[in-house]
């Protein structure tokens, strides 16, 4: 896997959209475009929630995983601009 990925909470703050949406979107669309999501689940630890479950997308699976009509052209931009300012500041 990539160094560079988003958590499904990354994705979920910059879409303004709640976490179980996009776990649950994300997973919908991997798994359509035959990607097998449980390769990307991970555990993290949350002061206000506790333990719980996220996916950590590089930018391919992350760009899959918001091709639902429900987010918009902003929501999709903002994720996609922040891999671009990655590979920018790479290069």
């Amino acid at each position: 896997m990539t160094d560079e990925f988003l958590t499904s909470r990354e994705i979920a703050y910059l879409t303004q959209t709640e976490h179980r949406f996009v776990l649950e979107r994300a997973c919908d669309a991997l798994i359509e475009a035959g990607i097998n999501p449980n390769e990307f689940w991970h555990d993290y630890q949350s002061i206000e929630h506790g333990p719980g479950k996220e996916l950590w997308l590089p930018k391919r699976e992350a760009m899959i995983s918001l091709k639902s009509d429900w987010y918009s052209n902003k929501a999709r931009a903002a994720v996609q601009a922040v891999f671009e300012t990655w590979e920018r500041t790479r290069d």
